[in-house]
């Protein structure tokens, strides 16, 4: 999918809908790889190890993020089809070091079974588990607000005639908060309840919002940005550790599955929206908006029982769910 960007780059004919139509099939691909990944780690990982584990993760990306961003301005700087290019060099050698992996990881092999009944029997677990239900719905907001947010904001970058090189730096400094965040998520998952730092992550956020949207400049969205990002490894670190723990074997294809579909709702969505918001009302008026929407998160949050009910990593295997199937 990323190589005919490049082809469409290449031959002039790159347009908005097409970049949407490959993050849309970009995201569904992670409905598949994501269940997998999570499973294995499981199928390797004790639960009482699994939020180093998570933690672990979490630096991983962070620190991809962290060169994501510098060299991504740079090869834009260079030529606008480059950072593309890179993007499929890069999933070219995730095929090659996936296809060293030879032992079956998932354990007992279920055999085959037709798709919709499948997704019938995922419907059915998740939507009889509230906590399932609530993150269904608080973390597609969440995930909604936040990408909505990077992308209203190098959008004002591009407009304002910012350097390329500088509008990557703001990604660079929040990968280096968040590889900072995940070298202490560890810790903090073994001593705090998810909930509770699940408010703190999304109030540290909107605070950072405030500030910026109060002096919108260049400097205030690179310093408030990394602020802001500061605690998410932690918080998906725990959140990650607990359902994949709690999960069913048999079940944590399909349940993952769905519960990745947050992702997949806000990826296409999210673009479209801090683009809407930044026509419309400008970079401040955007910024309120999205501290209003993390307010109602936050709130949501802080009143859904299930998800500030999860304990500490040495209660989560009591947590475990059964399925009769």
């Amino acid at each position: 999918m990323w190589a005919t960007v490049v082809g469409a780059g290449l031959a002039g004919t790159l347009g908005a809908w097409h970049l949407a139509a490959v993050l849309f099939g970009s995201s569904l691909v992670s409905a598949f790889v994501n269940p997998a990944s999570g499973g294995a780690l499981r199928a390797v990982v004790p639960a009482a190890q699994m939020p180093n584990a998570m933690a672990v993760n979490q630096g991983r990306m962070a620190a991809v993020a962290l060169f994501a961003g510098p060299v991504g301005g740079f090869l834009y700087g260079m030529a606008h089809v480059l950072p593309f290019v890179a993007s499929v060099l890069g999933h070219v050698i995730e095929v090659v070091a996936v296809s060293f992996v030879r032992s079956p990881l998932n354990g007992e092999r279920t055999g085959a079974t037709h798709p919709l009944a499948d997704l019938r029997e995922g419907l059915r677990f998740v939507g009889a588990v509230p906590l399932f239900r609530a993150v269904l719905v608080l973390i597609t907001l969440l995930n909604l607000t936040s990408i909505a947010l990077v992308v209203a904001i190098n959008l004002e970058l591009v407009r304002t005639g910012t350097d390329p090189r500088l509008i990557g730096l703001v990604d660079a400094c929040a990968g280096i908060s968040m590889l900072a965040g995940a070298i202490v998520a560890g810790p903090i998952v073994r001593r705090v309840r998810v909930g509770r730092f699940g408010v703190a992550t999304i109030g540290l956020l909107a605070a950072a919002l405030v500030v910026m949207a109060l002096a919108p400049m260049y400097w205030v969205f690179v310093a408030m940005l990394a602020v802001g990002v500061f605690l998410y490894p932690a918080l998906n670190a725990g959140f990650t550790g607990y359902l994949t723990v709690i999960i069913p074997d048999r079940m944590m294809g399909r349940a993952t599955s769905l519960l990745g579909l947050t992702g997949l709702i806000a990826a296409p969505a999210a673009p479209v929206l801090g683009s809407a918001l930044l026509e419309a009302w400008g970079i401040g008026g955007t910024l309120w908006a999205m501290v209003g929407a993390l307010a109602a998160v936050l709130v949501a949050l802080s009143l859904t029982r299930p998800l500030m009910r999860i304990g500490t990593p040495d209660t989560w295997a009591a947590d475990a769910l059964e399925h009769d199937g």
